[in-house]
């Protein structure tokens, strides 16, 4: 059994919920040693999101939707 926590936990106007968990690309890399834990909290959450049917994702710096948007005040 691994405890993990989300990073976000992200509820829209519709309802519809998203876990997410933020991680710099670098760290999603499989050939690397040093990644091993961060891929398996990552995968540990993304069972426990499968087997409760929310919708889980990982996004990084690259993510589009990671972007800082900024509005003029």
């Amino acid at each position: 059994m691994h405890t993990s926590v989300f990073d976000m936990w992200i509820r829209h106007y519709d309802g519809s919920e998203i876990y997410r968990e933020v991680k710099y690309e670098a760290e999603l890399n499989k050939n690397d040693p040093w990644n091993d834990r961060t891929l398996r909290q990552i995968e540990a959450q993304r069972a426990y999101c499968i087997e409760n049917n929310f919708t889980y994702e990982v996004v990084t710096e690259k993510s589009t939707d990671m972007k800082c948007h900024r509005t003029r005040t």
